[in-house]
């Protein structure tokens, strides 16, 4: 079970002496932390405090939500193939334009990754693709550059993360397309 702080402070200490930031918490997993920081300016201590507490959240977040996907860009491939058939079932207009440009926008995190393998990106992305249209859908970048099962590779992300980022992202083109009327030209 992960603990959970219930209270932060920083009690007062005499001048000279390094201050202590305390946490304290309601189970027996963490009961107290001490940590020990050089003398600073209060801005600096609040800091750390800030720091310790996202670093708990976060820890306790990955303990509590354990649900994985597969990594190597295999998301993004599925959800890009799912949005181009959305598209052809549906049609053209402005919403398969804004539909295609996310869909571009996912698949370049599995090109990235071929490129920075120092493989022909679009023969990997081509492969990626055939193989998701196959009802592979685990398969994803491999270190090496060439499409393989991230489950069997061990590759994988985690889902709260991996839905955070996706949340945030789409609320982010929709803000653009709401501030410009439509899809947002950008040149190279």
């Amino acid at each position: 079970m992960c603990g959970c702080i219930t209270e932060l402070e920083c009690p007062e200490v005499p001048d000279g002496e390094d201050p202590v930031l305390m946490a304290t918490g309601e189970s027996s997993a963490i009961s107290t932390l001490l940590v020990q920081s050089e003398v600073g300016p209060s801005s600096i201590i609040s800091r750390r405090i800030r720091a310790l507490k996202d670093a708990t959240a976060t820890a306790s977040t990955c303990l509590t939500h354990t649900g994985l996907l597969s990594g190597g860009g295999a998301v993004e491939a599925r959800l890009y193939g799912m949005l181009m058939d959305h598209i052809s079932e549906h049609g053209g207009g402005l919403e398969a334009r804004v539909l295609e440009a996310w869909g571009d926008a996912l698949l370049s995190i599995p090109t990235t990754l071929a490129e920075n393998a120092g493989v022909n990106p679009a023969r990997t992305q081509a492969e990626l693709l055939a193989l998701h249209a196959r009802g592979m859908i685990h398969h994803g970048v491999s270190l090496g550059g060439e499409p393989m099962c991230m489950l069997k590779a061990g590759v994988v992300e985690p889902l709260w993360t991996k839905t955070m980022i996706l949340q945030h992202a789409t609320e982010m083109a929709n803000c653009l397309i709401k501030v410009h009327g439509g899809p947002v030209q950008v040149s190279d």
